[in-house]
């Protein structure tokens, strides 16, 4: 349980290290501004709904009061603190994918930034 709090937690930073597998067959071979159009969309229609829904639900099942009656792994105080941390995953992710999002814009825009 504590290794995939752990791995969620990583999503977000493994999003701003640019550090996700990428199947880049294609995409290697296209502009930066192409890559940033690509992204921006696949963005929008995918990773949004997704981080948002895993965000939403966690929060409602951190929330839920009846389920520290489980009978899973319990804290001391009858608390599952490790499903806790969904929600909290779920918001880091989802302020670094907006942040990916700005970038992608900011390459549509400007052209690729340069990185030091």
């Amino acid at each position: 349980m504590f290794y995939g709090t752990l791995f969620m937690m990583a999503g977000a930073y493994t999003l701003a290290k640019n550090g996700h597998v990428r199947g880049d067959v294609i995409y290697g071979f296209f502009s930066p501004r192409a890559q940033a159009a690509v992204d921006l969309t696949l963005y929008i229609l995918f990773f949004l709904p997704g981080v948002i829904a895993l965000t939403y639900a966690g929060y409602f099942y951190a929330a839920d009061p009846g389920r520290s009656t489980s009978t899973r792994t319990f804290t001391p105080r009858g608390r599952r603190l490790l499903q806790d941390g969904d929600p909290l995953a779920g918001a880091f992710v989802l302020v670094q994918g907006i942040v990916e999002i700005i970038r992608c814009i900011i390459c549509l825009k400007t052209g690729p930034l340069a990185v030091a």
